[in-house]
């Protein structure tokens, strides 16, 4: 190893590897610098979700799915966590793979065709410890802003409920309309669904039909019918708690949130959430608040009827 040169290198390499505040580019410019300056195949980061390791960013990216790398995913996946933690291992597999740990992060992943200078590959751990330094540094910060964001999301929806709540004891029924489609809007943005809407359950004909209704016109169908009967939604939902669906027939919408709006045991409706991403469960003060949302509007809808 000539340190002359490879001192350059590492240097640029360092470089790659810090500076940025967002895990995308972070990847992208670290991928760049080692395919080129390393004469690499392919460099992937592997995230650690709940003890397994997650694909997150492979350059070239069509190489994330080669059968190679996933049975090097999976050869990795198998390794003792503490011992990932410590060590950088060395896969030969017509290629040869190199997996540099992250620590409290995940792995990097360097694919070559031929070995590394034994001196040269350990002079890149130094590169790793940054790199897995800045990757941890990012998600934490990332999750925090998410979290403050959420808190954001929690008190305008819980300012607007108040303020909707005293507004509609103070007026009269026919100015409920814009009070109720401002809260449907605030309800959407506070769960993050694309539509949202008000179905009133007409007892009498055991039918449903849509009040009110947000969101995007490309997801608006007729109601409920888009993706459940009336007789679905009335047997499964009449007197029941908040309920969560996954929905696989429609390409367009992944989850489902119904909300029984009652008075004492009587079923007067239902709020409906539509979402584009797969949502598994709501926290406690979400559902709390929600709640809180179907009482105001079984007000409303005993109010205006």
């Amino acid at each position: 190893m000539d340190y002359r040169i490879w001192s350059h290198i590492l240097f640029e390499l360092a470089i790659s590897v810090s500076g940025e505040k967002e895990l995308g580019i972070l990847y992208k410019k670290a991928g760049t610098t080692f395919l080129r300056k390393l004469n690499c195949v392919q460099v992937a980061v592997l995230k650690k979700e709940d003890e397994f390791l997650e694909p997150v960013f492979s350059m070239p990216s069509f190489m994330q799915n080669d059968e190679l790398f996933l049975s090097i995913v999976n050869q990795l996946q198998l390794e003792n966590p503490e011992e990932m933690e410590k060590q950088t291992f060395e896969i030969e597999k017509d290629l040869i793979f190199y997996a540099y740990p992250l620590k409290d992060f995940g792995i990097l992943v360097l694919r070559r065709s031929v070995p590394f200078d034994r001196a040269l590959y350990s002079e890149l751990l130094s590169v790793m410890d940054i790199l897995g330094n800045n990757c941890k540094a990012i998600a934490e910060t990332q999750k925090r802003m998410g979290s403050e964001q959420a808190c954001k999301k929690q008190e305008r929806f819980q300012h607007c409920l108040m303020r909707t709540a005293i507004e509609f004891l103070r007026s009269s029924a026919e100015r409920t309309d814009d009070k109720i489609q401002k809260l449907l809007i605030t309800a959407a943005e506070y769960t993050e669904s694309e539509r949202t809407c008000l179905l009133d359950y007409d007892s009498a004909h055991k039918s449903l039909y849509k009040r009110f209704e947000y969101g995007e016109d490309h997801l608006q169908g007729n109601g409920s019918s888009d993706l459940f009967d009336d007789d679905t939604l009335i047997k499964g939902h009449v007197e029941k708690e908040i309920r969560l669906y996954s929905v696989a027939s429609n390409p367009k919408i992944k989850s489902v949130a119904l909300i029984p709006v009652k008075q004492e045991e009587k079923s007067l409706g239902f709020i409906r959430f539509d979402s584009k991403q797969e949502v598994e469960y709501w926290s406690k003060d979400q559902t709390e608040q929600l709640k809180d949302l179907a009482e105001l509007f079984s007000y409303v809808m005993i109010k205006v009827n």
